[in-house]
């Protein structure tokens, strides 16, 4: 059964069962439940099981019933399972707890008060060393029992559940729906017929889905299934899993992601770093959410540190920059994680909470849905959603966007289907305990302004706090606020003057929807200079007047906080509302008795004898780590043409060359040159390598989405990555490693060393070299320099 729950797609393949019970014995039906089993068809190694058992001489009955039943609960048959386990329910010491998977079997077949006359049967007969572990498991289903003859709180007993329809739902298994945040169209994933798991996409333009798309974009070669897909807020950002299977069944997928390009579309997908995607373990269902400026990845694996069975986890990093790193992953915490299995977590920052789905609290059926507040791990009000949210099936990731709408996976049965052997997707319609405030933003005309940019504050006595920043495409924004607080709505687009509206919620009911408009006043693009009085003999120049040309409003970053281990900040930056720009209307000036003159359209001021000052020196400007320079290529060096061969005269910028001209630039005696009819032209401007030096010109700065700095090469200790060492410092051989770091070279003798990235220690250049050599470059190590020269062994380990 965990296979089925934890990988991203069953791991079952399904093929016709077209053998006649009636016209084979019991030892063929046995060997045919065994073949079957073998490759993964447990649905009818399953079925054979149960006909072997039925014709079987009575000493083989019972181990025949216990794979029956082991076989229907791993495609979720939860009442033949309780059936086939009811033979064997109290041999205990020949199979596996039988009688204690037959009461869960009762349990998730919906008969919760057999089930819980089960467990304590069991227990009161279990002897067994690991008693206490059993009673505290046993204790768990009993209250999650109990959790039926209660009153679920509101606002999640009132929810609407609903199938989502056969062009979404296939005979397969179908999960982990989540809708764009930029267009509604929905991503989910599916298994269709042929078990492989993969991601697939529609829209409703008319309120109707059209047929899905598979995704096959965002695979890469080398893994068999894809899902689990999480979208970030701004719809920029993809997160999603790959996984394979283990010689032994067991599945191991890793977390990549994909982010849209200038032309919006998805771009080639990148796997997270190694101290996120453990090889010994599973990373799965990835949930991106944005709170207080820190982009927050929740995500579920059985990795080693966790409370038992498969545990929420979180890392984080910089929202808004597309550099950032993530931090190590830590794990949520006590009062979310058990000893069972907790899974599919989703977060909701405007909401504060996580919704996530488990076995190891009290549940009423297999998985079910809980809620809890607050943010990493720091959890309050956990709370089970109750029905009909929760069933006595599995039901798991849970989604629900901003209106209180989304949707959920379950394998529960109903009118609209009989088996629990798959997942279908559910909408969810949840009563909102929000308020949601709505409006148009527009012109002064009342023309709706498209793709309007609006930031929702909480507006605090510290000052305001951003809480989320939305494009809306036409015009119409929304945000859901709650109750009891103070809110400001700035909304603003280049060409706009910047417009807040405030709202306090104290007195709102929860559920309303408050509509309230904005309209935004053009900007000036320019004013005429005032009239110039000009009278004799002193010319009085103008007063500073200042522009009142709107400049987009910009919020800077905060200043760089250290992020703790455990704890991520919090920061809260003040928001100051732009001051309006008053324009000062000049007055005339009269000078009395001297006549005024209108001046021409220019007055020339006379210059006043210029003071030398000695300028004071310059500090160079500190890169910015998030800006990577282009860097020149190494030069090859033609020491064998003569200098005869350079042209008389004139010179070319290295700024003006095409890319093709640069592609021919050469060293002679240190210099560059390029190769005309004429001979060699000068080139200026070009910073690159010299003709002997080992170290840049300039600072090195690394890229890719993995830890980044700007260090530099010629002080100090640094850490390289050495890929080769090549005739010529060709860069395409290394294209597979680009996004990983920037590539450069250092010229040496007749070769030149191909390096990728620089690392402050040992350590980062050791975990980053695990990376390159996962994508073929075997031979790869890291070398120590120390002031710009080279220092000790290759490191290789």
């Amino acid at each position: 059964m965990m296979l089925r729950l934890f990988s991203v797609c069953v791991l079952t393949a399904f093929v016709g069962f077209s053998a006649l019970f009636a016209q084979t014995s019991w030892k063929q039906r046995l060997a045919q439940a065994e073949a079957a089993e073998a490759i993964g068809d447990y649905e009818n190694a399953a079925a054979f099981y149960e006909s072997a058992h039925s014709v079987a001489k009575k000493s083989k009955k019972n181990d025949i019933a216990y794979k029956a039943a082991e076989t229907y609960m791993m495609i979720r048959d939860y009442r033949n399972a309780a059936k086939m386990y009811d033979y064997v329910k109290g041999d205990n010491g020949t199979y596996d707890k039988p009688g204690l998977k037959y009461a869960q079997a009762l349990k998730q077949s919906g008969d919760c008060e057999a089930a819980s006359k089960a467990f304590v049967i069991y227990l009161n007969n279990y002897t067994g060393s690991d008693y206490d572990d059993v009673s505290a498991e046993i204790d768990q289903q009993v209250k999650g029992c109990d959790l039926l003859k209660k009153t679920t709180e509101e606002p999640y007993s009132a929810a609407v559940i609903k199938n989502a329809g056969v062009v979404i739902n296939t005979p397969g298994t179908d999960y982990a729906a989540v809708a764009s945040p930029v267009d509604g169209s929905l991503y989910y994933s599916t298994t269709g017929v042929d078990s492989r798991s993969r991601i697939v996409a529609t829209s409703a333009p008319e309120g109707k889905w059209l047929p899905s798309r598979e995704l096959e974009y965002l695979h890469t070669s080398g893994f068999k299934h894809f899902g689990n897909g999480s979208i970030s807020q701004d719809g920029q950002r993809f997160y999603y899993t790959q996984c394979n299977t283990t010689d032994e069944g067991e599945p191991r997928c890793q977390i990549f992601y994909t982010f849209r390009n200038e032309k919006g579309n998805w771009s080639k997908s990148r796997r997270l770093p190694d101290f996120i995607n453990a090889d010994d373990a599973t990373q799965t269902h990835p949930s991106v959410g944005v709170s207080k400026e820190i982009e927050y990845l929740y995500f579920s694996s059985n990795r080693e540190g966790g409370k038992g069975g498969m545990d929420i986890w979180y890392t984080y990093r910089k929202a808004g920059d597309p550099e950032a790193s993530f931090r190590a992953p830590v794990n949520a915490g006590d009062a979310i994680n058990t000893a069972g299995d907790e899974v599919t977590p989703y977060y909701v920052p405007d909401m504060e909470r996580l919704f996530f789905s488990t076995n190891g609290h009290p549940s009423i059926g297999g998985l079910d849905v809980y809620t809890a507040a607050g943010e990493t791990y720091n959890w309050s009000d956990i709370k089970h959603l109750g029905q009909p949210i929760n069933s006595s099936a599995d039901d798991h990731y849970f989604y629900v966007g901003a209106e209180g709408n989304g949707y959920m996976s379950s394998n529960r049965a109903g009118v609209d289907r009989l088996t629990t052997a798959d997942d279908d997707i559910y909408s969810v319609e949840l009563p909102s305990p929000n308020i949601v405030l709505t409006g148009l933003v527009r012109d002064p005309n009342g023309a709706a302004i498209k793709d309007v940019e609006a930031t929702l504050f909480k507006v605090k006595q510290a000052g305001n706090v951003p809480v989320l920043k939305k494009t809306f495409p036409k015009g119409v924004y929304s945000f859901s606020v709650k109750p009891g607080e103070k809110y400001q709505v700035m909304a603003g687009k280049v060409g706009y003057l910047p417009q807040p509206i405030e709202l306090n919620t104290a007195s709102v009911p929860a559920g309303s929807v408050i509509e309230q408009d904005i309209t935004l006043e053009r900007a000036m693009t320019a004013i005429a200079p005032p009239p110039v009085v000009e009278v004799d003999p002193v010319v009085t120049a103008p007063a500073a007047i200042p522009d009142p040309t709107y400049d987009p409003v910009v919020v800077a970053d905060p200043p760089p906080v250290a992020l703790p281990e455990l704890t991520p900040p919090s920061p809260e930056p003040v928001y100051v509302a732009p001051e309006p720009v008053s324009v000062p209307t000049p007055e005339p000036v009269v000078v009395d008795p001297a006549p005024v003159r209108v001046p021409e359209p220019s007055i020339v001021v006379p210059t006043p004898e210029p003071v030398y000052v000695a300028p004071e020196p310059v500090a160079a400007p500190t890169p910015d780590p998030t800006y990577v320079a282009p860097t020149p290529q190494p030069l090859p060096t033609e020491t064998e043409l003569p200098s005869s061969t350079i042209a008389t005269s004139g010179s070319v910028a290295y700024s003006s060359m095409t890319a093709a001209e640069k592609k021919n630039l050469i060293l002679l005696d240190g210099k560059p040159f390029i190769k005309t009819e004429s001979g060699l032209i000068p080139v200026d401007g070009y910073t690159g390598y010299t003709s002997s030096a080992s170290t840049p010109s300039s600072p090195v700065t690394t890229t890719g989405s993995y830890p980044s700095s700007t260090i530099s090469s010629s002080s100090g200790e640094v850490y390289k990555i050495q890929l080769a060492a090549l005739k010529t410092p060709d860069y395409a051989k290394f294209q597979n490693v680009e996004h990983l770091g920037r590539l450069h070279s250092e010229p040496i003798n007749d070769l030149y060393r191909i390096f990728i990235g620089d690392y402050y220690s040992k350590e980062e250049a050791l975990q980053q070299l695990r990376e390159v050599r996962a994508t073929g470059n075997k031979r790869a190590f890291v070398i120590r320099y120390v002031d710009g020269v080279r220092a000790g062994k290759p490191i290789k380990r």
